[in-house]
């Protein structure tokens, strides 16, 4: 099994992440694991969790409807 760690501030909004999948399926990556993607607490750390239930603002396109 190979692991491919796609970290979020890197790859930039979800928009962009299509060409860092490819490139790990491309290596043959079996899974994908990504750091957390929710909204960051005061700290800004993304192990620091402020609400589960919705996005970091950095990794959304505005006018997308996701919470």
């Amino acid at each position: 099994m190979k692991i491919y760690n796609l970290f979020p501030l890197l790859a930039g909004r979800f928009n962009d992440w299509h060409p860092h999948l490819e490139r790990a399926a491309s290596m043959c990556f079996d899974w994908v694991f990504t750091n957390p993607v929710q909204e960051p607490g005061i700290s800004g750390s993304l192990y620091s969790i402020k609400d589960y239930l919705r996005f970091n603002p950095l990794l959304v396109d505005e006018g997308s409807g996701v919470p």
